[in-house]
């Protein structure tokens, strides 16, 4: 496997704001936890109750009505009055950051005379490293190496000119880790797939769109959308939350707004063509009679579900599934005692955590 490199440890570690003994700390805590998760599952004895319940997270028989919220969303105009008033109430948002790059692999054979990466070539690294850091400017570095510089016109995030053309001058990989270089003028030794390059932004502008560019337009229109869906499954949900929704009612929705309440039954979690897993787990939790809005994450799709009737299905102790289901049980189980021991504990001991801290470990994963 690869070695441990402490340079990159400590590169990582001031990236991403930490410092070694907290983070691994931390690292020490989570691989604790999962242990003793481990431990738990392997020795908790489940009964059958709690593996049919597990089962039945994901298997069922329910035969629901609902209506699909898409067409609904889709045909609802926007206007462009609203369109430029968007536009004029966020124009910072659409202000374009575009950067120049100058760059240069750090080729071995160029470096050492050497093809392969040998204990001189990472020397000649080291040393640039520390040019850069004593101030050198790049072309000085080029030159003193025989590097041949290449250089990109200023470029968006999506590598396209300020003319609106896609930029051929570099490929994606090395742009993609070129442009999170913040500073200008500012040289870097960048490793991009195995290969070490020495990189800098040459220059940095940041201009407006014009409300007439196209992605502009479109990004304003995503946004209402957006802005329409939300407002709207907001004032469903709290009708059916005091009840003013009801199945009646739902009747009523679907023929104002020139929509279908369908039928169908669902069996399991996956492989259905209407709902995904995460809708139909939603869906699963629900109760006959039970009236709900569900979505999914990205608010792409929309339902109104009512639940007519649902059918358990007893889980067969000789099925290939059975033990899948009893290992989830177990895990599930032992996830509920290790948060009350982790609840008991911290109310004991008043630990305060730094929910912010954590955060930023779990994303720099």
């Amino acid at each position: 496997g690869d070695k441990f490199s402490r340079t990159e440890y400590e590169k990582f570690l001031l990236k991403n704001g930490l410092n070694a003994p907290s983070f691994e700390q931390n690292l020490s805590e989570q691989e604790k936890k999962r242990q003793l998760l481990s431990f738990l599952s392997a020795g908790v004895h489940v009964s059958d109750f709690l593996i049919q319940s597990a089962f039945n997270k994901e298997n069922q028989i329910k035969d629901i009505r609902y209506i699909d919220l898409k067409n609904y969303y889709s045909k609802k105009e926007i206007k462009k009055d609203e369109i430029k008033k968007t536009y004029n109430e966020n124009k910072d948002l659409f202000t374009q950051e575009y950067k120049s790059i100058i760059f240069a692999e750090l080729d071995p054979d160029l470096l050492t005379g050497q093809k392969e990466y040998s204990e001189s070539y990472f020397d000649k690294i080291d040393k640039i490293e520390n040019n850069i850091l004593d101030g050198k400017k790049i072309n000085t570095i080029a030159k003193e190496n025989n590097l041949k510089l290449n250089a990109t016109d200023e470029l968006d995030v999506q590598k396209t000119s300020i003319l609106g053309i896609k930029s051929q001058s570099i490929n994606d990989d090395l742009f993609n880790k070129f442009y999170k270089i913040e500073n200008v003028n500012s040289p870097e030794v960048i490793n991009v797939k195995n290969k070490y390059y020495i990189a800098e932004i040459k220059s940095k502008s940041d201009i407006s769109r014009d409300i007439k560019d196209p992605r502009v337009n479109d990004a304003i229109v995503s946004q209402i959308k957006l802005k329409n869906i939300v407002e709207n499954n907001v004032k469903i949900a709290k009708e059916i939350s005091s009840g003013a929704f009801n199945k009646t009612k739902m009747e009523e929705y679907a023929k104002q707004n020139s929509l279908k309440v369908q039928s169908t039954q669902i069996k399991n979690i996956k492989n259905n063509k209407i709902f995904n897993e995460d809708i139909i787990k939603e869906i699963f939790k629900m109760k006959n009679n039970q009236l709900n809005l569900i979505t999914d994450s990205s608010l792409s799709k929309n339902f109104i579900i009512y639940v007519e009737k649902t059918k358990n299905i007893k889980i067969d102790k000789n099925s290939k599934d059975y033990e899948k289901y009893k290992l989830n049980a177990k895990f599930n189980l032992s996830r509920e005692i290790y948060k009350t021991y982790d609840k008991s504990v911290n109310s004991k001991y008043k630990i305060d955590i730094n929910n912010k801290a954590i955060d930023r470990i779990k994303n720099s994963f």
